[in-house]
């Protein structure tokens, strides 16, 4: 009941919950706890309100949200994050801040990029220390919006002796981990990055004999104007075993090992590489005759596939197999 209505008195509580690009949040658990209990859930208008409460006394409310963490999260993020840790380019404004703070230990550093990894890369499908959303007293301006944890923020709101109608116990809905401000926060958004072409991986392409190995090395001729990429490499089991990974530019930490049983790789990378640096190289052993580019793929099976160009644009991820062939 979105209109939730107490026994007895005629003060009430409302409000809105928004991101800080003032969206509507949908699903956010909205508590009322102290001289009466309540709860709703937000529409997609973001609002909330508890009617026929008794004046005089003190009420404390509490949103909670804690769903789809994958929710506006991809690598982008972990460029921003970089950027920030850096000090190259850094997060400006404290909800970014906080959404950075993956593993809620008051700080952003490496730890963070590495929880939103294993996050993107399918090893981990929740926060190990954090909801999927947090939520701030809107009406709380932050001392130092560069560090807000420089005080204590309050992500409930307190109403004290309440006194007829009040109308605007607002918060701001801050996404873990979205510091690109991608979240979905209502079933009427918007996407509002579109994709610029493709970027392409390369490898060369080669007629696999049964029982023999091969070492698939993985570049791009335009390496240099990448940011990261991410995506799931898929292999046919039955066609190729995987016999080794060899990193490059692209570490352990890059890759989810976790499905490769069922011929899944999931990939997630940023930073910096020069052109045609090999990123990392497949060693495989071909189970039966077979083309490489029939076996090989790169697809948004598990992590979806995606990259990010020198100037911030979003594109496609695909794998060029040499001969002109595409398959993404």
């Amino acid at each position: 009941d979105n209109m939730v209505q107490c026994d007895g008195g005629t003060g009430s509580i409302a409000g809105v919950v928004t991101t800080e690009e003032l969206t509507t949040v949908e699903g956010v658990n909205i508590e009322m706890s102290g001289n009466a209990f309540a709860s709703m859930t937000t529409g997609n208008d973001g609002h909330y309100v508890f009617s026929a409460l008794d004046e005089g006394f003190d009420y404390t409310i509490t949103p909670q949200l804690d769903a789809n963490p994958l929710n506006g999260v991809s690598t982008f993020d972990l460029v921003l994050m970089s950027k920030h840790i850096l000090g190259l380019q850094n997060l400006d404004t404290p909800y970014k801040v906080l959404a950075a703070d993956v593993n809620n230990d008051g700080r952003v550093t490496a730890q963070d990029a590495i929880a939103l990894r294993r996050l993107i890369l399918n090893i981990d499908t929740k926060f190990s220390n954090n909801s999927s959303w947090r939520f701030v007293d809107a009406s709380y301006q932050f001392s130092v919006p560069s560090n807000p944890w420089a005080d204590e923020f309050p992500e409930v709101i307190n109403v004290n002796d309440l006194q007829g109608a009040l109308q605007n116990a607002d918060f701001v809905a801050i996404k873990v981990g979205d510091m690109s401000l991608d979240a979905k926060a209502n079933a009427l958004t918007v996407e509002t990055r579109s994709k610029q072409g493709v970027f392409a991986l390369s490898t060369e392409n080669v007629t696999m004999t049964a029982g023999n190995e091969y070492r698939v090395a993985i570049t791009a001729t335009e390496l240099a104007k990448l940011e990261g990429f991410q995506g799931t490499l898929t292999f046919d089991n039955s066609k190729v075993e995987l016999v080794d990974l060899e990193y490059g530019a692209a570490t352990a930490a890059n890759f989810g090992m976790h499905l490769v049983d069922n011929g899944i790789i999931t990939t997630s990378w940023d930073g910096k590489a020069e052109n045609n640096e090999v990123l990392f190289t497949l060693v495989v052993r071909a189970r039966t005759e077979a083309e490489l580019s029939t076996v090989l793929n790169i697809n948004s099976r598990v992590t979806v596939a995606e990259a990010y160009g020198s100037n911030e644009e979003l594109m496609d991820l695909a794998i060029n197999f040499g001969n002109g062939a595409v398959v993404s």
